[in-house]
């Protein structure tokens, strides 16, 4: 991949869906893949994302965090992916 997008969440996961899908909208050459960091979301973020990655045009990596460890923790995390 050429790019590698971090989105760190936690709960909002109807907003997480909509950057998904307009993500999975871009008209580019570059591949890229998406890595998702969940904050211990409790809002069935995790199951939501899993009915639709299928139909996505990029790679999706899912991390679940045990607890909510904040934005910058979960971006170094993402980055280790």
């Amino acid at each position: 991949n050429n790019l590698s997008i971090i989105i760190p969440v936690y709960n909002k996961v109807q907003l997480t869906i909509n950057c998904l899908r307009s993500l999975n909208q871009m008209n580019t050459n570059n591949k890229f893949e998406v890595i998702i960091v969940d904050n211990a979301s409790t809002d069935g973020t995790q199951d939501e994302i899993n009915k639709f990655k299928n139909e996505l045009s990029y790679e999706l990596k899912y991390v679940l965090n045990e607890a909510n460890l904040g934005f910058a923790k979960a971006n170094n995390i993402g980055a280790k992916y």
